[in-house]
């Protein structure tokens, strides 16, 4: 049977279609409300806010500075001859990701032979120099936030596009910097997460940013022409879809994860997961799998304490912790074995005689701790001295115990020092803790732990609120698991309790 003409001229021109999209798709490529909003502002210091995954924030980026580099922006007028663009990124890993998807969206013929055949997926357009060659001799390097600001010194630049947040406004500035000369643009794309974003949202309020903010509505994921976006997996992006997303996430989260808003926020309980009659176990210590009888459980105990800060009413929190094996499907498995928390104002002596006797009540030395964490360092953020510090307490467990030059074993760190322990960890550490408690045997508490467990079941997210202080000391204890350090991921089990 004879193909009928019009089936034929549909598929040749569907073809013609793919191959010029092929070799130019930015060309074809329609945007979301929300990127033509990015696009189209005026503005040379604008913000792109939406929720995580949705918005089409990076792709917008990556069109944005292809536009610059090709010179073909449809809504503003770029400098005729070359310029130079860097696009900054969290990671190396995610800057792969982004060099993945500005390959996909590049004209071929726009950039030199060279760019083209260093290009590949694993490697994006060079591991040491990652950077794009347009014929013209326009530029788009890929740098990642962690490098040092001095590196960034010299550049004369005439775009810079930040995805995701700037872990340090130092950073922020020196690139603001680069491009005084050429009056050129600074663009972000972010969801208000990981990361310190009071002084992005201080930018934005005062006007020095435009602030194009988004919240996941059905109407940001059409196109104009009416098409509804789709996931990868075909998935349609419509009402259903969003609030199938919002079901995913915890109630605080979802203000930031899927709105893009400033800040999280909990209506009541934070710790939604935490049950007492579930979670709660008389004798937990006397357990055969953690009390000092057990059946040859290792576990780490590790120690928190949070000094109060204006109340000076301390608080710690003794918790023993298996470590997990994620490969074999083992999840962590924390047991809260013990508390202390002031009812008054106390004294770093008073602090260290309560902990010691705290440890005493339930066998321990502190010698069988694998570590300790506190919450400030000798001096504030402004440089005074404090009246409670972990140097302080830490002498003075040392007196206790007979200890040449103030010195403990383990010392006590301080639990803010380190990758994902300074701006965003509180909500860091609750989805850990939270995900610990959904899963089961997973986090259980002593009874006698009575202020612990009230906390929990009561604390509302704020920093006021009475129970923030044990919180913290649990945070605290829990540190080297929810925001592990560079060695691996993984927390180096050196010390067990004694049998």
């Amino acid at each position: 049977m004879d193909t009928p003409s019009w089936l034929t001229a549909a598929r040749a021109a569907t073809g013609r279609y793919l191959q010029a999209n092929a070799l130019d798709p930015l060309a074809h490529f329609v945007g979301t409300p929300p990127q033509v909003a990015f696009w189209s502002s005026p503005s040379s210091r604008r913000l792109l806010r939406t929720g995580n995954q949705v918005g089409g924030k990076t792709t917008a980026a990556c069109i944005e500075g292809l536009w610059w580099c090709t010179h073909t922006h449809p809504y503003r007028r770029t400098p005729a001859g070359p310029v130079q663009v860097w696009f900054i990124c969290v990671s190396w890993s995610q800057s792969l990701a982004i060099q993945r998807k500005m390959w996909a969206l590049t004209p071929k013929a726009a950039i030199t032979p060279e760019t083209r055949a260093r290009y590949t997926r694993e490697r994006g357009f060079g591991a040491n120099v990652p950077c794009m060659t347009f014929l013209d001799g326009s530029q788009i390097w890929f740098r990642t936030g962690k490098q040092d600001p001095l590196d960034q010194a010299g550049a004369t630049l005439h775009l810079v596009l930040y995805d995701e947040p700037p872990k340090r406004q130092r950073n922020f500035s020196e690139l603001e910097r680069r491009l005084t000369r050429t009056g050129g643009d600074m663009c972000l794309t972010m969801t208000p997460v990981n990361a310190r974003v009071d002084w992005i949202r201080e930018m934005a309020e005062s006007g020095a940013l435009t602030d194009l903010h988004f919240r996941c509505t059905p109407q940001m994921l059409r196109l104009p022409n009416g098409t509804i976006l789709r996931t990868e997996k075909g998935d349609l992006m419509d009402a259903a879809w969003i609030e199938r997303e919002r079901a995913k996430v915890l109630s605080f989260e979802e203000p930031v994860l899927i709105d893009g808003e400033w800040e999280m926020r909990a209506d009541g309980q934070v710790f939604e997961s935490w049950d007492p009659q579930q979670h709660m176990i008389p004798g937990l210590f006397e357990h055969p799998d953690v009390g000092l009888k057990g059946k040859g459980l290792r576990v780490r105990l590790v120690l928190g304490l949070d000094w109060g800060d204006e109340s000076l009413r301390t608080a710690a929190v003794l918790c023993a912790v298996q470590t997990g094996d994620e490969r074999r499907g083992i999840p962590a498995r924390v047991w809260v074995l013990g508390e202390y928390v002031a009812k008054g104002p106390t004294t770093v002596a008073m602090d260290a005689d309560a902990v010691l006797a705290m440890l005493a009540g339930l066998g321990l030395r502190w010698s069988q701790l694998a570590a300790v964490h506190g919450d400030k360092k000798y001096t504030d953020a402004k440089g005074r001295t404090v009246r409670k510090s972990n140097a302080r307490f830490e002498s003075s467990v040392a007196i206790r115990l007979g200890l040449a030059e103030g010195r403990t074993s383990p010392r006590v760190r301080s639990a803010k020092r380190g990758a994902r322990r300074g701006a965003g960890a509180l909500w860091l550490s609750v989805r850990w803790l939270n995900e610990r408690m959904m899963t089961p045997l997973s986090f259980m508490v002593d009874k006698r732990c009575e202020v612990l467990s009230d906390a929990l079941s009561t604390w509302d997210g704020t920093t006021m609120h009475k129970a923030k202080d044990v919180i913290d000391a649990l945070r605290y204890a829990l540190v080297e698991y929810w925001a592990p350090t560079r060695s691996g991921g993984r927390v180096v089990a050196d010390r067990y309790r004694v049998q």
